[in-house]
């Protein structure tokens, strides 16, 4: 009807089904969580570059295709070091095992190359996780650097590096201020 209020919502999450979940399991060091369909786009060989895995753990949750899995497997080879560091979770099917998977990270991290609206960086602060994305795409519409979550500029290792030291510190304020904040973004504007 052409009186009918209407309001276009580029994507969303249902807040219901993605609670807010507060703090991480409490680890020894950060567990930088990276969500998906891990192609190339998605930043896996950057964040593996860049990420101090001498003080970091990444946890990978998804489908790693061909190209990705290549990166992943060269990686290993160069730093064997560094491989039980390194969890590769797989496709999780049902819902309270994404929730679990989100619960067991400290920082949920978007490296895209390009991203439209990702699901992951919605999903992640509907349950008020710290996300640490980069700047393209859906990310620059959602998260505001500092007040709901973290951005750096794409392939820039010291932006990267400077804003994941944010997240990380953010995910562990007592007060939760980010990740109520990034909640109530979800909740406020990108609610089903």
């Amino acid at each position: 009807a052409p009186t009918a209020k209407t309001q276009f919502i580029p994507n969303g999450v249902d807040p219901i089904l993605f609670p807010f979940s507060g703090a991480s399991v409490a680890s020894r060091d950060p567990v930088i969580g990276l969500f998906g369909d891990i192609k190339h786009k998605k930043g896996l060989g950057f964040l593996l570059e860049n990420l101090d895995l001498d003080t970091h753990q990444l946890r990978i949750v998804g489908n790693l295709r061909e190209d990705s899995a290549k990166v992943l497997h060269g990686y290993i080879s160069i730093h064997p070091q560094h491989a039980n560091r390194i969890t590769h979770v797989g496709l999780v099917k049902t819902l309270p095992e994404l929730l679990e998977q989100y619960r067991a990270c400290d920082v949920i991290c978007v490296p895209s190359i390009h991203e439209g609206m990702a699901n992951v960086m919605l999903e992640a602060m509907s349950c008020g996780k710290v996300v640490l994305c980069s700047r393209v795409g859906g990310a620059m519409d959602v998260v505001v650097h500092g007040e709901n979550g973290f951005l750096f500029d794409m392939a820039d290792s010291r932006s990267f590096k400077s804003s994941l030291r944010s997240a990380v510190h953010a995910a562990n304020d007592p007060s939760q201020k980010i990740s109520k904040g990034a909640r109530d973004k979800i909740a406020a504007s990108f609610n089903w």
